[in-house]
């Protein structure tokens, strides 16, 4: 018998399926296993490895009482159990079940039905790695809502294909902490695509890996603008979170995204990416101000109010936000608004002598003309002011 496979004496097997725990003991014991203790529920599990060394665990994705990510994460948030080899045993081979079970804290990933030199490779590989550093579980995590379709542009669907290849094999080398090899291969993704925001976020982890801290900075920076685009705002904030506890500095990407749309007169999606730019960064002023001048824009005299006082309640020190509230509700705002408004009116007139051509043209006929139909019933901010005077 070969020294791995006294490596591993002490195995604990979670499954609530009584065929995949037979199938994990038979190929166990034949690896020179000699105490293995099956369970179908996670607590029960976590009680026996609290009181017994353990070697090896291997999990399946469903238990009794609970997923197998959920056993995982209790394993790795205790002191005593977070370095504890653990194999994943599942059916499941999608992409965001594999990220899934990193991000959970897994050593190692089997997929059923395996064979006992894929076991024993994986099982090795647990024991040396244990545990993945913080950084690329948290990169997994963050991946684990990612959409099936990444935003591209004009990326053609053959070489979305090769990008998601390179990304997969990025993935992997990162997995095995090969940071350089990793780095090459979410760089041809990126050449491939380069809005391939996860390809970017994949490339700053490796960096980590290397204490590059200048270049993981930057390569999250970039990831974190590009899930803007794609309107990803859970991503965008995770990521804005981790630059600031590394010591780093990142505008927020959606005011960026709102002003180009505003550009490209597409309204309606300005004034969202507006509401995110908001909840990004409510400590921001310009959010808030644009927010509510987009809400005025587009005749929302109530909701621009609304997000005035919001802004207040957030910050009472924002001038601008204070002042633009105070003309807006005096008894006769209509010749002060004029004077707020005559700014946003002449905006307006050179934003739609920017482009022939916006955005919602590139819509299908019914839906242009709904939107031509919504506008044309939505008062101007100018004539909202003057009959409330």
């Amino acid at each position: 018998m070969s020294s791995k496979r006294r490596l591993f004496r002490n195995v604990v097997i979670v499954s609530e399926h009584e065929g995949h725990s037979r199938v994990d003991r038979e190929v166990a014991k034949g690896l020179g296993a000699e105490i293995m203790a099956v369970f179908t529920t996670g607590r029960e599990a976590e009680a026996y490895i609290g009181n017994h060394h353990v070697d090896l665990v291997i999990c399946d994705k469903q238990l009794a009482d609970m997923d197998g990510y959920a056993f995982m994460r209790a394993l790795r948030e205790s002191p005593t159990t977070a370095n504890l080899p653990v194999v994943m045993a599942t059916l499941e081979n999608r992409e965001l079940s594999v990220l899934e079970a990193i991000a959970s804290g897994c050593s190692g990933y089997l997929l059923r039905p395996y064979s006992i030199d894929t076991f024993e490779r994986q099982a090795e590989t647990a024991r040396k790695i244990r545990r993945l550093p913080e950084s690329v579980t948290n990169w997994a995590a963050q991946l684990k809502a990612k959409r099936e379709e990444f935003e591209a542009g004009e990326v053609s669907p053959e070489h979305k294909r090769n990008a998601r290849s390179f990304f997969q094999e990025g993935s992997r080398l990162l997995l095995n902490q090969e940071w350089d090899a990793a780095i090459e291969a979410f760089e041809q993704a990126i050449k491939l695509n380069a809005a391939y925001a996860e390809a970017f976020e994949g490339m700053a982890q490796a960096y980590r890996g290397l204490r590059n801290k200048p270049r993981y900075l930057e390569n999250l920076t970039r990831a974190a603008k590009h899930y803007a685009w794609s309107d990803r705002y859970v991503e965008v904030r995770i990521l804005h979170g981790e630059i600031l506890r590394e010591g780093g500095h990142m505008a927020n990407p959606f005011v960026a995204v709102a002003k180009t749309l505003w550009r490209e007169q597409d309204w309606e999606a300005g004034l969202l990416a507006w509401r995110r730019a908001a909840m990004l960064t409510p400590e921001d002023e310009e959010a808030w101000l644009g927010l509510a001048m987009a809400q005025l824009e587009r005749g929302k005299m109530e909701q621009a109010l609304s997000t005035l006082e919001l802004a207040m309640e957030e910050n009472p020190d924002f001038v601008q936000v204070r002042d633009l509230f105070a003309h807006l509700t005096q008894e006769r705002p209509a010749s002060i608004l004029e004077r707020v408004l005559d700014r946003w009116d002449d905006l307006r007139d050179s934003l739609r002598q920017f482009t022939e051509k916006p955005i919602a043209s590139l819509l299908p006929g019914s839906m242009q003309r709904m939107l031509t139909d919504e506008r044309q019933a939505l008062p101007s901010p100018r004539a909202e002011a003057r009959e409330a005077s």
